[in-house]
Order: C-alpha cells, then structure tokens, then sequence
C-alpha cells in the first residue's frame, strides 16, 4: 500500500469492528490493506487461520498484512510461499513483497525464476525483493538488466531500486531515463539522479 496505515482511521474499533469492516465488499484495495494492518495489530491469529478462505482482493490484503505484522506468526513464510504460485499475478507480487518485508532471505531459489514472468508486477517484485536481500552486486546486476524491461513499470522499479542501493555509479545507468517515453519513468528517474547526486 503507497500510503499511510492512518489515512482510513480504524484505530479506535474493537476486533469485532474489525472484522465486520473486513467482510464487507469494497472495490478500494487500500482499504482491506488498513483493516488488515489493524486485525493483526488486535489478533495474529484471526486473518491466518481463515486465508483459504478469502476471495482475491480480500486475500491480497491478507498478504499485505501478513508481511507487514510486527509479531511473530507460526507459519508465516510457510503461508506466504504457498501463494506464490497462484493465478493473480497481485496476489503473487504481493507475496513477494510481503517476504521482502518479512526478511524472508531463503526464497531467491523460487522468486528468482519469475524475473522473467509474463506479469510486470511479479518482475517488478522480484527486482524490489532482490534489492533488499541480495548482495549489493548481485542486485545491482539483476537491476541494471531490468532497465531495459518493456514495461515502464518494471523500468521505474528498477530506477527506484537502483537508487536504493545508494551508489553514485549507477547515475551514469539511469541518466537516459530522463527521456524515456514514460513520464513515470522519467520522474523515478529524475529522483533517483537527485538523491544519487547528494551522496558524499
């Protein structure tokens, strides 16, 4: 989620609340990843124990939550893995990203197999979980190949994770994407090449 856990205010709502909020049918995906972060904060065992049970944009929220839960949760990793493999490419991403943020590091083996799979937002995954627990080097490698994706989503994820890496020599990669026919692309170049020129 790009925003705020406190952008929907839930914090003042009982388990109960919670899970009422949870059920009903929302087209915001936003909204399932707030109540999700709430849930797990109430109780980590609420949303594991019924995951099976969730439709898709409900489950990708699970995911998020998942991923994000500061308390231990028997079978996390275990849950998260077994989602990576599913038909929603969403659903995939984000359990990338939730083993991203649960410093899974023992998943390249699996995650890196889909750095050439036919959804930008499973590409786009991997490049940000390999940024994050593999060697600078390595990651750098498998982000600069990126660059070049055809997807201008995959092409800004690499930008954004090449900048991310905090090394100055990776200015001279992301320079031509200052005119690239994407203007996100361009932006996420264009603060990358800012925060990369004030390092020391």
């Amino acid at each position: 989620m790009s925003g705020d856990m406190d952008t929907i205010y839930v914090g003042d709502k009982s388990i109960a609340e919670l899970e009422q909020l949870w059920n009903c049918q929302v087209e915001d995906d936003d909204f399932y990843d707030v109540i999700s972060h709430n849930i797990f904060l109430a109780d980590n065992t609420y949303i594991p124990a019924r995951i099976g049970e969730y439709t898709d944009r409900r489950l990708r929220g699970a995911i998020f939550g998942l991923g994000g839960c500061i308390t231990s949760i028997i079978n996390r990793e275990e849950i998260l893995v077994s989602f990576l493999d599913h038909p929603n490419p969403l659903i995939v991403s984000e359990a990338i990203d939730a083993l991203r943020k649960s410093s899974a590091l023992s998943y390249w083996s699996i995650i890196g197999l889909k750095q050439n799979h036919k959804s930008e937002y499973i590409r786009g995954a991997t490049l940000r979980y390999a940024r994050c627990l593999l060697e600078p080097v390595e990651s750098a490698t498998i982000l600069i190949k990126a660059l070049s994706d055809i997807s201008p989503v995959v092409r800004q994820n690499a930008i954004d994770e090449l900048s991310e890496l905090k090394d100055r020599r990776a200015i001279v990669m992301i320079m031509p994407y200052l005119s690239d026919p994407n203007p996100e692309v361009v932006q996420a170049a264009k603060y990358a090449l800012n925060t990369l020129t004030r390092l020391a």
